[in-house]
């Protein structure tokens, strides 16, 4: 039996992704609706979805997401971290894999198959300059992984840490 997620509870997401180690990557995402049942018409998801924020507490960072891709915390987190990167070249994907983290204000867009990798677009309506990522953790310390980013010749400069409210 799937378990039963309600708004405002932290989740596992995981995002399957050919740029990655792996296969997949996954992030701490805020559950912000019930789960809704699929829709028998066509087109339409075969399974049920449910909104899910990206970065929690942060409403733009709202989609829907197949209810598979959600699993339970395994323990309580505090703390939302944000960092701007920037390089050189593809953006580094499996680098959100290994730090748990997730875009904030940019759309992660596939290259051609014989390409691989994926570029990045900017999306304006967040107002921020560069590209922002964040990751949720338990402590106040972020720990990035600094070093491995510059290896793909890219640079981290972290920016902030908020303090989830009670009751996430």
């Amino acid at each position: 039996m799937k378990p039963a997620f309600k708004p405002y509870q932290l989740a596992w997401v995981t995002i399957r992704t050919n740029n990655v180690e792996g296969g997949e990557r996954r992030y701490v995402g805020e559950v912000m609706s019930y789960p809704v049942p699929p829709v028998l018409e066509r087109n339409a998801s075969p399974e049920a979805t449910i909104m899910v924020r990206r970065v929690p507490g942060h409403p733009a960072t709202l989609e829907e997401l197949p209810l598979s891709t959600l699993a339970p915390l395994d323990a309580k987190m505090s703390f939302v971290h944000y960092a701007r990167v920037r390089g050189a070249g593809e953006f580094p994907e499996d680098m959100l894999r290994y730090d748990s983290a997730v875009n904030v204000n940019f759309a992660l867009v596939p290259r051609p198959t014989w390409q691989g990798g994926c570029t990045t677009r900017v999306l304006p309506e967040f107002g921020l300059e560069g590209l922002w990522i964040a990751r949720v953790t338990k402590t106040q310390y972020a720990g990035w992984a600094i070093a491995r980013w510059n290896s793909y010749l890219w640079r981290l400069e972290e920016k902030q840490t908020e303090q989830l409210k009670e009751g996430l």
